[in-house]
């Protein structure tokens, strides 16, 4: 039976988290999984998850010599890595790594978007900005500059500018609500791509599309191989100015706004494609391929 651990990722009660997101595929495909999650520094382990958080150098405080599997959903991997480990990223496959972005994983929300007629309703308010972070000074200034336009209600834990520093609730049916009468969501990624083989692409685009609102995004420049460019405004290579003046003339143009919104996230080749799906189905045959081997040798 393969036991399962995990480090360093970004808080330490996550264990229905790894459970769900990394042991119960295996087991539906019939790998025969313990379903308990174990602390790898106290006990041995088949197989050590590990993140991009915290002291890198705690990997090596783990016991006994597991197979090590670096996820990062950040724009981070070099210096986190075991020297013999594998790794879940955003970086192209590869022999010891498997693209594995959250923007795939994140589809299994775009069912709760409202449909098309709800979302014409009562849209009367103009951007929301939901960050934790504020150290990305361009995103920063675009959002500065488009408040000169219009009020953008930041309702994050960073940069707040909601009354009595309200902060808006995480959970998809809090937001989805919150959404209904705003037009746009400022959603910029905190990076761009890393190396030549990096597609950063988060969950980002897909939360505000599901939100109900026509995306302001920012990111790789590769994301125009799966998002259709028709349903969110795509501001890679743009001046802070042509950014701003591109929101006003979308703004002031209903015809041009509703057409926006009512236009499906994917590209037409892909609009057929349960990536949730193929995301977990990845996982599973990296695993039945790499890592089964690498625990049974």
């Amino acid at each position: 039976m393969i036991k399962f651990g995990y480090i360093n990722f970004w808080a330490t009660d996550l264990d229905d988290m790894i459970r769900q997101e990394y042991i119960v595929p295996l087991k539906e495909k019939g790998f025969d999984v313990d379903m308990t999650i174990y602390n790898p520094v106290e006990v041995e382990v088949d197989v050590c998850l590990h993140s991009v958080f915290r002291d890198p150098l705690n990997i090596f405080k783990v016991k006994g010599n597991p197979v090590f599997i670096c996820y990062s959903g950040e724009n981070r991997l070099d210096g986190y890595l075991h020297p013999n480990g594998y790794s879940m990223s955003f970086r192209q496959d590869s022999d010891r790594n498997i693209y594995y972005p959250i923007w795939e994983n994140e589809c299994k929300n775009l069912k709760f978007r409202l449909p098309f007629d709800e979302l014409i309703k009562n849209k009367d308010k103009f951007c929301t900005f939901i960050i934790s972070n504020s150290g990305f000074w361009w995103r920063n200034v675009v959002a500065e500059q488009l408040c000169l336009y219009r009020r953008i209600d930041s309702c994050g834990t960073a940069l707040n500018n909601m009354e009595n520093g309200f902060v808006l609730p995480r959970d998809l049916e809090s937001c989805v609500n919150f959404h209904k009468r705003y037009k746009f969501n400022l959603c910029f990624e905190n990076s761009f791509d890393e190396t030549s083989d990096t597609i950063y692409i988060t969950e980002k685009l897909i939360n505000a599309y599901v939100y109900g609102t026509v995306p302001i995004y920012w990111g790789s420049d590769k994301v125009t191989k799966w998002f259709n460019e028709k349903a969110f405004v795509n501001c890679h290579g743009k001046s802070s100015s042509e950014i701003v003046e591109l929101i006003k003339r979308i703004d002031s143009d209903n015809d041009l706004y509703f057409e926006m919104l009512s236009q499906p996230l994917f590209k037409e080749e892909y609009r057929n494609i349960d990536f949730h799906k193929m995301n977990k189905d990845k996982y599973v045959d990296f695993f039945k391929s790499v890592i089964w081997k690498e625990i049974h040798k």
